[in-house]
């Protein structure tokens, strides 16, 4: 079965309510990433080394506190289709 990393479920949410933070923005501004890189990691996508360090050294957590394994979800995305000719 194939595995995957992910941010903590949760965690993010957390962070930004321990810290007092009001947005998204904010949040992505502390850990050093833009918040459509905070925003993927929320919705499951992979974390980015950035994101990872970042968040543990914004929070003093260790990368084990941050990430954890889970079981990749779905099937791969169907490849996309070729866009029709305008000739």
């Amino acid at each position: 079965m194939k595995q995957v990393l992910r941010v903590r479920e949760g965690l993010l949410p957390r962070l930004r309510e321990i810290r007092g933070l009001c947005s998204d923005e904010a949040l992505a501004e502390l850990i050093g990433v833009s918040r459509t890189t905070l925003y993927r990691a929320e919705c499951g996508s992979a974390p980015s080394p950035a994101l990872t360090l970042g968040i543990c050294l914004a929070f003093g957590l260790s990368p084990g506190e941050v990430l954890e394994v889970v079981p990749a979800h779905g099937h791969p995305r169907p490849p996309r289709k070729p866009e029709p000719s305008l000739g």
